[in-house]
């Protein structure tokens, strides 16, 4: 199919529309996954949705239209689909794998539960995540009853970027000395993190430095959430001030505070914190500032931040619960690695299997190209590309021979590479390669099918045209 969205419209049509309704509930019926033949429906329409995605010939098989579109195969989407639900299901604090007197098995070989915890043991050997660091994720609170969430709610102001600085100049110059400052910062270094406040009284520029590390699946908001925490929590000993200004530059941070309902666990944490310190003064500021311009104030944060990261002398804090986005990735990442095992030791696709070792979601090569380009592309790397020899090996009456130099066999290697009805555009494209590269690449095959597919992609054009 040379017609139709470009495939990365396709992608996201079908990864929006379609999966979710054939996977629907999947957490429920999860042991399908005993039966093979019970997934063959699911994986036609999972080869389906390859085909139309990337406009590939119905002779392609369901393994090399899967990989190639970036799908995973039915099996390993279901028992993604489960972990995941698990993981949800932590966020709203409940622990399907929990001991349950009153749980029962609805089948008597296998239940949903008991693939879950094989599944959790297979995540946990491989690395990428475990069942101790799903239960440490952080609760998403829907129905909050502290009466801090609807009696207050903390006014944060934006700045703007380009006029930050003169803005933050002039309040700090003008300020009091019964104004408090209060700078937070976070830094990440792999999984070890750190959080900073520095305190500044009125307009000195002395400040108080407090900082904590940890280590885990934290993101960047949650360390940012952290450092505002902290900095709450070591200003109330100061007593009463006239003023607080609270000054962050995390702008996600910052605005879900405002959320009250589907808060996550830290932004509630926060939030009670700024609730308390804004009884210990009339005017609690709280200023997004943008990072790294110059304020020297916020600099200071930043880097007592990035030191207490690494330092091993600094405070360390241990109830921080980890990013759900984070172990989702990294769940996705455990599947995907299976997904490559079993491609890599499967009998099929092995014209594929050359140009694609490994499983990949992203189809960004077809961004350059049109939808008929990226079609032929794919077909060409597929190995189901509409050559004399495909033609011959699908029954069509022909001999298999090159229509133009009598060549015993036509396949895709010849037409690329050997074929003298070509010599000349595949002169002009090597020059434009060689051109553009700076000689570091020429007209050959393994930099067409990985790195050169747009010229891949012209010439089979012109092959096309010549056929036509």
């Amino acid at each position: 199919m040379l017609w139709g969205l470009h495939p990365t419209i396709l992608f996201r049509m079908i990864q929006a529309a379609v999966l979710p309704a054939l996977f629907y509930a999947a957490s429920a019926w999860s042991t399908v996954i005993r039966f093979r033949t019970r997934l063959r429906s699911l994986d036609r329409v999972l080869r389906l949705c390859g085909i139309c995605t990337l406009g590939l010939l119905r002779t392609v098989s369901h393994d090399a239209a899967c990989m190639l579109a970036g799908f995973l195969p039915a099996e390993f989407f279901i028992r993604q689909c489960l972990v995941q639900f698990y993981l949800r299901q932590l966020t709203y604090d409940r622990d399907l794998l929990a001991p349950d007197d009153t749980h029962r098995r609805l089948n008597p070989i296998l239940s949903p539960r008991d693939v879950l915890h094989r599944e959790l043991l297979q995540l946990e050997t491989s690395g990428h995540a475990s069942q101790s660091m799903c239960r440490r994720v952080e609760r998403r609170l829907y129905w909050p009853t502290d009466p801090s969430f609807s009696a207050w709610a903390p006014s944060v102001t934006i700045l703007d970027r380009d006029a930050a600085i003169s803005q933050f100049r002039q309040a700090r110059e003008k300020t009091s000395s019964d104004t408090l400052w209060i700078f937070t910062d976070g830094s990440l270094d792999g999984f070890n993190c750190g959080a900073a406040a520095v305190i500044f009284r009125g307009a000195t520029i002395e400040g108080q430095p407090v900082s904590l590390r940890f280590v885990g699946l934290h993101s960047t908001t949650q360390v940012e959430l952290v450092a505002i925490k902290l900095g709450c929590e070591h200003t109330l000993p100061l007593g009463y001030f006239s003023s607080i200004i609270l000054v962050c530059d995390s702008q996600s941070a910052l605005l879900g505070l405002g959320t009250s309902q589907g808060c996550s666990q830290l932004s509630a944490q926060t939030r009670r914190a700024l609730h308390t310190l804004s009884l210990h003064t009339s005017d609690l500021r709280i200023w997004w500032v943008p990072g790294h311009v110059g304020i020297s104030e916020h600099d200071l944060a930043d880097d007592t931040a990035k030191k207490a990261a690494c330092s091993d002398t600094v405070p360390y804090l241990f109830d921080v619960p980890f990013c759900a986005t984070i172990l989702k990735c990294r769940i996705r990442a455990h599947y995907v690695s299976r997904t490559t095992d079993w491609w890599n030791s499967f009998t099929q696709g092995h014209d594929l299997r050359q140009v694609l070792p490994s499983f990949s979601s992203d189809l960004s090569w077809t961004a350059t190209l049109s939808r008929k380009e990226a079609a032929l592309v794919a077909q060409f790397l597929t190995g189901h590309y509409p050559s004399q020899s495909y033609l011959r090996r699908f029954g069509h009456p022909v001999d298999g021979s090159c229509l133009w130099c009598n060549a015993p066999t036509d396949d895709r290697v010849h037409r690329l590479i050997h074929c003298p009805r070509f010599d000349y555009h595949r002169q002009r494209l090597s020059q434009e390669i060689s051109s553009r590269s700076r000689g570091t690449f020429a007209w050959t095959w393994d930099y067409l099918v990985s790195k050169g597919r747009r010229y891949l992609a012209k010439f089979l054009l012109i092959v096309r045209a010549a056929t036509s």
